[in-house]
């Protein structure tokens, strides 16, 4: 007897986005000078545009730090994606879920081009409020036929993070349904803790990401509390001293705790 992968079954992190303070923001941005694939990026796109700093790894996913914007309070997102896009349309997750109800968009560069397609669940009618707080979706990239005239040795280079391990935040238990039912339909495990839920979600590289969560009432959504990454092959990075996140390395891992939680 055969089996055949659901879609769900194919997704892994894409790239997750956390709030940060402007402070830190503007600390964090100062590591593009000592790691290799941090940047400091403006995006723009058809409609909107955006701030952003971007930690990305070797086995292909990233961290996008937010800065707080005066029209939107983000607190945190998970984008997932196909592993392997050639063989899944994650824009066709919603006929694997039929009792979902289904929302969708594309993001399209200036040119006309698009840039991707996402998919994720409408709130409940009673849960919208929670909508700037929290966001899932699965990510479908549109094939740029010209992009190979955007890259270059930097873009190739070897990252100096191998991959992220774990991210430790404090969250309102207010939001915790919201959580599991913005999950729904991923592949992520959800367990609940004796201080609140611990989520395992697959990279690329068929290894698990953890976010440990606990609930705190003092936050209106999250609030980063630690995360731990892996060095390319173990080896030493370069790091500054920075007054809101205090950075610590050992036996190839990373760790940025925020200095600002008391």
């Amino acid at each position: 007897m055969e089996y055949y992968l659901k879609l769900s079954e194919m997704l892994c992190l894409d790239h997750f986005y956390i709030m940060v303070s402007q402070e830190q923001f503007e600390e964090l941005v100062t590591l593009k000078d000592t790691v290799a694939g941090f940047a400091h990026t403006k995006t723009k796109v058809k409609g909107d545009s955006w701030e952003g700093a971007y930690l990305r790894t070797n086995s292909g996913e990233y961290i996008e730090f937010m800065q707080p914007r005066k029209d939107r309070n983000e607190g945190m997102g998970i984008a997932f994606s196909a592993r392997s896009p050639i063989f899944s349309d994650i824009r066709k997750l919603k006929d694997e879920f039929k009792k979902l109800t289904w929302t969708k968009g594309t993001r399209t560069w200036g040119d006309g081009s698009k840039w991707f397609t996402w998919v994720g669940l409408k709130s409940k009618k009673n849960d919208k409020k929670y909508d700037p707080h929290f966001l899932t979706w699965a990510m479908f990239y549109h094939p740029r036929y010209h992009q190979y005239k955007n890259v270059t040795p930097k873009t190739m280079a070897t990252k100096s993070m191998a991959r992220i391990l774990q991210l430790d935040i404090l969250m309102n238990p207010n939001l915790q349904n919201f959580v599991k039912y913005h999950l729904k339909w991923t592949n992520a495990v959800i367990k609940d803790t004796s201080k609140g839920m611990k989520i395992q979600i697959p990279n690329r590289e068929f290894e698990t990401f953890t976010i440990n969560i606990t609930f705190n009432n003092s936050y209106e959504n999250f609030m980063f509390k630690k995360i731990l990454l892996e060095t390319h092959r173990m080896k030493k990075v370069k790091l500054p001293k920075l007054k809101t996140i205090k950075l610590k390395q050992k036996n190839g891992l990373v760790i940025l705790e925020n200095a600002l939680i008391k």
